[in-house]
């Protein structure tokens, strides 16, 4: 498991970057360190995801889940849970 500490090193970055391109490869960095076996579904869906909005969310959620289904289900349904926001934006 992932420690705090290197969870706020992965958020910092990402938001001194800022740049969607960034956000993707530290979801993908992410998940692929806490779920090896999610590594080519977060890389293909992370190149699908053009929302700061959204990927900033789904870090933060590849933080706290525990189990790998549980993150596969939030990498496969994030067009789903997200269909309001990205609507509006």
């Amino acid at each position: 498991m992932i420690d705090n500490l290197e969870n706020l090193r992965i958020f910092q970055e990402y938001r001194q970057k800022g740049e969607e391109g960034e956000a993707q490869k530290i979801l993908i960095r992410f998940v692929s360190t806490r779920f090896p076996s999610l590594s080519t579904l977060a890389k293909e869906q992370a190149s699908l995801i053009h929302s700061l909005t959204v990927l900033e969310d789904l870090i933060i959620k590849m933080g706290t889940v525990s189990r790998a289904r549980e993150a596969r289900s939030y990498l496969t349904e994030w067009e789903e849970i997200y269909k309001e926001q990205l609507k509006n934006a």
